[in-house]
């Protein structure tokens, strides 16, 4: 994307279509992970990793069971 779309976009579309920038972000965000299913469990898997989310929360962000999660973890 352009750096002029970029700075432009939100200024057009959040008006119109967000309460906020962060309401964009946000929806952007999952737009993403649906698009890219794998960058759920990767990114379930740095969390976890760093220590910023137990196993059980990075497991559900995975959208994965515990045992699975931990599987993929050995």
């Amino acid at each position: 994307m352009n750096m002029y779309l970029s700075k432009s976009l939100p200024g057009v579309l959040v008006p119109k279509y967000y309460k906020s920038v962060d309401n964009l972000i946000e929806d952007a965000f999952r737009a993403l992970l649906n698009l890219k299913p794998g960058l759920k469990v990767e990114m379930a898997i740095e969390l976890y990793l760093k220590e910023e989310v137990s196993l059980s929360k990075a497991a559900e962000m995975a959208g994965m069971d515990i045992e699975s999660f931990k599987d993929i973890l050995k």
